[in-house]
């Protein structure tokens, strides 16, 4: 038990070492969204100088802002990659300012409430897949020990598939992470039923040799001849 709550520390350790603490000036906007870019400054005018992508791509450069009540505005729709976006703008008395926002794929930042339900779901399942794991090794009955490697495999899947959301959200940076998950996800998607019919199988077929042995035990056999013998009479 020692080494589970070991196991769980750890992981919740490393969570809280990769939350991102994104903190934009402007905010964080949905990939593919339009978005205003704002300013509140007492000017006549306001030009943005430059404004470029997380790739360091120029989209805009000395465009004038919409006057917009009290401040400018301009409505910015490029915003196809995931990261951030500085640009720089200018008044009238050539003073001029730099700011940044964030664009991902849900346009939210990643909350401390967010966090604590991510780690809840994590810890959750994982002491299911421990539960599964250890009722393995215990059971006696192939029934249930068919019914402890379903549990261990869904929490697995289901611990693939949350750590796959929350990168997918809010660790695009690390995109190989992302990839990861995802394709661990998708095989064990996949790879369920066919899993747990060749597990079946496999339990069944040892169930079957072991019983075998025993009644060629309880008959004045050795085990070596049981088990000989249990192989040929499968034959």
């Amino acid at each position: 038990m020692s080494e589970n709550k070991i196991l769980i520390f750890s992981m919740i350790f490393t969570l809280f070492l990769i939350l991102p603490s994104v903190n934009a000036d402007l905010g964080t906007f949905k990939n593919g969204d339009c978005m205003s870019i704002i300013t509140s400054l007492n000017s006549s005018y306001i030009n943005i100088s430059i404004l470029a992508n997380p790739s360091s791509h120029i989209f805009l450069r000395n465009v004038g802002m919409e006057k917009s009540g009290s401040g400018f505005n301009y409505t910015f729709c490029n915003t196809t990659e995931n990261g951030k976006y500085t640009y720089g703008y200018c008044d009238d008395t050539t003073a001029c300012f730099s700011n940044e926002f964030y664009v991902n794929p849900n346009g939210s930042e990643f909350t401390t409430a967010q966090g604590l339900i991510f780690i809840i779901i994590l810890i959750v399942f994982l002491l299911l897949l421990i539960g599964g794991i250890n009722g393995m090794s215990k059971s006696m009955n192939n029934a249930w020990t068919i019914f402890y490697i379903c549990l261990s495999y869904l929490s697995l899947f289901i611990i693939f598939l949350v750590c796959w959301n929350y990168s997918y959200n809010y660790l695009w940076q690390t995109q190989i992470l992302v990839s990861i998950f995802w394709i661990l996800w998708m095989i064990m998607g996949f790879g369920f039923m066919p899993f747990i019919i060749i597990v079946s199988l496999y339990i069944v077929h040892k169930g079957i040799k072991d019983n075998l042995e025993k009644e060629f035990i309880s008959q004045g056999y050795t085990k070596e001849e049981a088990h000989e013998m249990s192989k040929r009479r499968k034959r």
